[in-house]
């Protein structure tokens, strides 16, 4: 009979194996990432190269055996005086992480821009034996920068020289700039303009219907408009105007400026020199010709928008609401402008015109509401089914192809308005005025066009209601914290190892006075989009930690006691993030290793460098930084070693479908070795069952939070949990 193994050899070879196991678990990790990964011989002459994962042959062309034993430079080409390559130089010669932009050269000799982290690797000696290096493939970033800052530019000069009067008008409706022909319009120079406000230079009996607009355009319910209106000259005189207005918004969907264009209508009228009439005008400007100005397009010829609301009225009333307004916009008429002009831009306008014109019956009729878009009713309409029919024949007749007139001569346009989006208010459902008829078109077309293009959208009334709601919760937000209806619950995060409390979320709740209990998923975007949350979020901060205090106070025993907090985007971006923290944390005698910070895959790419920058200073307060909901956005492996991030959350999405050999199971696995490989801990969410506590136990996950613990308590219950 063979001897057994000794205990010592057998735990050795489990030991063994079990790094194996890991070693492999890495490796596939690893080859799985979409960052190349490059690992080097530091201690071999000229530091070669002896690994490279799957992703760096992807990106780069070339095989392991093509780059193996060779230094990492030859990426670089004959381009090596780049900035970005001094960097690395530095980092390598003096043993320190880096993190900097090059220009690579692919295999097949094709340039690609790489953003490259490197990192030197120690042995137990603290002796540098390797470097990595993970790159990302930038390209696609890269050259919308480029794009970006050539629009910028070609903007500039657009908007300097354009022939139109231009100006560049804050939220809260001061003039941020002007352009030349404004200046000369209004007899102002810039410096005196932009010392101004738009009520100061607008007449006071139009300014009213301006501000109501500019309201509505602010919160959402239209995004651009147009009026007619009267502007005030420096040298006391008004002149009679057609004003566009639109509202422009940064990459978060949040409202910069407003842009505006002015053109005279003054100047095309019958005038006679006179005396001013109070203080207003220079000019006797004859009614006739004003009406005809206010009430039909220059170019098309057609109504304009308050000639058809006024017949809009009519309509309704002879019809008995039998019919339908349609809100048309031609998809890709900027694209014609930009590319063939404006001459030819407006040619086609007057050719859609006459084609709507076409297709209209007796007692219908159409309107050039602005730009690109259409107003038409059609009566009779009776049936969802014979709007959308009618709203067809629209897109029918404008996709067909247009031949204009150029300078060269003519050319036909098949490719261009081949989508037309429509927005439909149907009479029948209809029970205020002609005006708001054409205002629910307007806000259909919206809808239709975030659809997507050739998109034909009907109002109903769940639409205004979803937009009351919206505005309404927008509106009350700025007092829910004072009149005392957003308050903190706390979830409890546990140690599934030793099975103790070791401490909690703090998650907002609104319980609104006559809305009711309104979900975070509804309040919180709004008040992102609006810039609320930053003091919310610092609201949240200082009621969380000052809640933290009481508990430590009245239970030493949880002294270690940890409170978790979620940190926005635009925190991230507020430049008083840091010193806010620090001030609530000294406020409540708490140190920094008390607190939690959660931050999302989404908030880290939107500012990279940005976001690094803050995060590295609140780790300089001992201050814990958590990347929650990881796997579900878009950060890659190279955004987990730029960043200082302590804790990994996996989402609630991996956790509650946990099965043994699914690839859920694996992806939780794969995710907590890798984040143990970065020394990093990792928390489960959402955790609901014996067995998916158990499970993430089993796989080295640290903490867990959920309704198998607890489901988020308020402060009194929180507190009887400690007990």
């Amino acid at each position: 009979m063979e001897s057994p193994i000794p205990q010592k050899v057998k735990q050795k070879l489990l030991e063994a194996l079990k790094l194996d196991v890991q070693l492999n678990l890495l490796e596939r990790a690893i080859n799985a990432s979409s960052n190349g990964i490059i690992i080097t011989d530091y201690q071999q002459e000229d530091n070669p190269i002896i690994y490279v994962n799957e992703a760096f042959e992807r990106i780069t062309g070339y095989s392991f055996n093509e780059v193996a034993g060779h230094n990492c430079r030859f990426l670089q080409g004959n381009n090596r005086q780049q900035s970005g390559g001094e960097t690395i130089k530095t980092a390598l010669q003096h043993g320190k992480e880096c993190c900097t932009v090059v220009k690579n050269y692919r295999k097949d000799g094709s340039e690609f821009w790489n953003e490259l982290y490197i990192a030197p690797v120690t042995d137990a000696s603290g002796t540098i034996t390797n470097f990595i290096g993970v790159q990302t493939d930038i390209t696609k970033r890269k050259l919308a920068e480029e794009n970006l800052k050539q629009s910028e530019q070609q903007f500039r000069i657009a908007f300097e020289y354009a022939p139109v009067a231009m100006a560049l008008v804050s939220l809260d409706g001061s003039l941020l700039d002007a352009n030349e022909s404004l200046c000369d319009l209004l007899g102002y120079s810039k410096k005196e303009l932009i010392a101004r406000s738009l009520l100061e230079i607008s007449h006071p009996e139009d300014i009213t219907e301006g501000k109501l607009l500019y309201r509505r355009c602010l919160q959402g319910e239209i995004s651009h408009f147009q009026l007619e209106k009267r502007y005030l000259t420096k040298d006391g005189g008004a002149i009679y105007a057609l004003v566009k207005v639109a509202l422009v918004r940064d990459q978060e969907n949040l409202p910069i400026h407003y842009i505006v264009q002015i053109w005279d209508l003054s100047c095309n009228l019958d005038k006679q020199p006179e005396k001013k009439v109070e203080g207003i005008s220079k000019y006797q400007l004859t009614n006739h010709n004003l009406r005809n100005h206010l009430h039909y397009d220059g170019l098309t010829g057609l109504p304009t928008r308050i000639l058809f609301e006024t017949s809009l009225e009519q309509a309704l009333r002879q019809t008995k609401k039998q019919g339908a307004v349609f809100f048309l916009d031609l998809d890709r008429f900027q694209v014609i402008n930009e590319s063939l002009g404006h001459s030819v831009g407006d040619q086609l306008l007057m050719i859609v015109g006459s084609r709507l014109e076409a297709c209209l019956a007796e007692g219908d009729f159409i309107a050039r509401s602005g730009g690109d878009e259409f107003a038409i009713f059609v009566g009779g309409i009776t049936t969802l089914l014979e709007a959308i029919s009618v709203a067809k024949t629209f897109q029918e007749k404008l996709s067909q192809p247009y031949t204009i007139n150029t300078p060269e001569g003519k050319i036909t346009t098949s490719y261009h308005f081949i989508n037309t989006s429509v927005g439909i208010a149907l009479g029948y459902h209809h029970d205020g005025k002609a005006s708001q008829l054409l205002q629910d078109a307007e806000f259909a077309i919206g809808r239709a066009k975030k659809r997507g293009k050739g998109s034909i959208e009907v109002f109903d009334h769940t639409l205004r209601q979803r937009a009351l709601r919206q505005s309404k919760i927008e509106t009350d937000l700025k007092q829910a914290i004072s009149q005392g209806e957003i308050y903190l619950e706390y979830q409890p995060i546990i140690n599934l190892e030793t099975e103790k409390l070791m401490g909690f979320e703090a998650l907002m709740r609104w319980q609104h006075k006559e809305l009711g209990m309104i979900s975070p998923g509804e309040f919180i975007p709004i008040a992102e989009e609006t810039g609320l949350i930053v003091p919310i979020g610092y609201w949240v901060l200082s009621q969380a930690c000052e809640q933290l205090k009481k508990w430590h106070e009245s239970f030493p025993e949880f002294e270690d006691l940890i409170m978790s907090i979620n940190l926005s985007a635009l925190q991230i971006k507020d430049p008083a993030l840091v010193k806010t923290v620090q001030e609530i944390l000294q406020a409540n005698n708490l140190s920094g290793n008390k607190l939690k910070l959660e931050i999302t895959e989404t908030t880290l790419i939107e500012n990279v460098e940005l976001a690094s920058e803050q995060l590295k200073k609140l780790k300089a307060n001992q201050i814990q930084i958590s990347l929650d909901d990881f796997g579900t956005g878009y950060a890659s492996l190279s955004y987990l070693q730029r960043f200082p991030v302590d804790v990994l959350k996996i989402d609630r999405s991996f956790v509650s479908v946990m099965a043994p050999d699914n690839h859920n199971f694996k992806i939780v696995q794969g995710v907590i070795s890798l984040a143990h490989a970065l020394n990093m801990t990792v928390i489960g969410e959402g955790i609901e069952t014996s067995y998916q506590e158990q499970e993430l136990a089993s796989l080295g996950c640290e903490f867990g939070q959920g309704y198998y613990f607890d489901k988020p308590l308020d402060a009194v219950c929180a507190t009887k949990l400690l007990n």
